[in-house]
């Protein structure tokens, strides 16, 4: 296994961004050059700073450190320092938190809560989290990056960070992209056929018999055909009556939704699963006369790890090498030092 070093193992995580207002607790708060011990509420707005009700002269940024291992942001529990400072249009709040943690309450949040049987599938999970993280330099605690709600003390999930605590994935040396989703549906697709951008060596479009136990295989939405106008009408600023010949174009490899071409319209595959509200861009279109019938595959984007394909794995016996090496083709283990 590869070894690399690292200068610092803290994760800098947006949990909160142009917020009007925030509430923490249980923690040494700094402002300027002096600490205050702030055990109970203090709550932080645009208009002031409020303890005990009363308004008091503290300026932002602010830094809170835990009286007690953890720091209270809105009721939730995080470990490592809380900073709140000016955003954009409200307040932003930072956690500079341990890498492991934040693995560990990515991994909770992510794939969710699994029995012993299944750590095999967490372990994976731990890994392509914490290479995901080096991998991206500002992260946030949503969707858009990698889900993080704080504190996690789940002992099953606890014990696979733990035993697998620093190893992460790289190519060429460097953390690799380490994408992942829900399900795939059968078959994971290439960075180029959902985002349009070169596909680096180990993510790769290929069949995957593993994620048929998801609740997400198979879907279907119906839409009244007047609403199904509607939306694309709104969506491409003008309004369709109907009936219009739509062309579906797909990506060769994976077989999802590139682009819908509406006469000399063109709206993009992600922009269409979002004007419909889809669980990913592999689905059929079926026009009946009064209705459109969408049946779809899956969730997500497709791309990297499947995860319902990796509690798959895990149950027929691979280890979370075996996942990580059949989702991530030739990238490498790596162990921090």
């Amino acid at each position: 296994m590869l070894l690399l070093s690292l200068i610092s193992l803290l994760i800098r995580v947006t949990i909160l961004a142009d917020v009007d207002s925030v509430t923490v607790s249980g923690g040494y708060l700094k402002s300027g050059n002096k600490w205050y011990r702030a055990e109970e509420d203090v709550t932080f707005t645009t208009k002031g700073i409020y303890y005990r009700g009363k308004r008091v002269s503290l300026r932002l940024p602010v830094v809170i450190r835990p009286l007690d291992r953890l720091v209270r942001v809105n009721q939730i529990s995080y470990p490592g320092e809380i900073g709140i400072e000016p955003g954009g249009v409200g307040l932003e709040v930072i956690n500079r938190v341990d890498l492991e943690e934040y693995v560990a309450s990515v991994v909770r949040w992510e794939m969710g809560s699994l029995g012993e049987d299944l750590i095999e599938a967490l372990k994976a999970q731990a890994v392509a989290a914490r290479t995901y993280s080096l991998c991206h330099h500002k992260l946030s605690a949503g969707i858009e990056d990698q889900v993080y709600k704080g504190y996690v003390d789940d002992p099953v999930i606890r014990r696979a960070v733990s035993e697998t605590e620093g190893e992460i994935l790289v190519s060429d040396g460097r953390p690799i992209d380490a994408k992942y989703h829900s399900t795939c549906g059968g078959k994971t697709a290439p960075p180029s056929e959902v985002w349009g951008v070169d596909d680096p060596p180990y993510l790769k479009a290929k069949k995957d018999p593993f994620c048929q136990d998801s609740p997400h295989y198979h879907w279907q939405r119906v839409f009244p055909l007047v609403e199904f106008y509607q939306r694309l009408g709104c969506a491409l600023g003008h309004k369709l009556t109907g009936p219009v010949e739509l062309e579906l174009i797909r990506g060769q490899k994976s077989r999802r939704l590139i682009e819908v071409r509406i006469g000399e319209d063109r709206i993009c595959g992600i922009r269409f699963r979002r004007l419909f509200g889809l669980k990913s861009t592999y689905f059929w279109l079926s026009l009946g006369r009064d209705s459109v019938i969408i049946t779809g595959k899956g969730w997500g984007h497709g791309v990297g790890m499947c995860q319902w394909g990796a509690i798959g794995m895990a149950k027929r016996g691979y280890s979370y090498k075996q996942i990580l090496g059949y989702y991530y083709p030739g990238a490498k283990l790596a162990r921090l030092r």
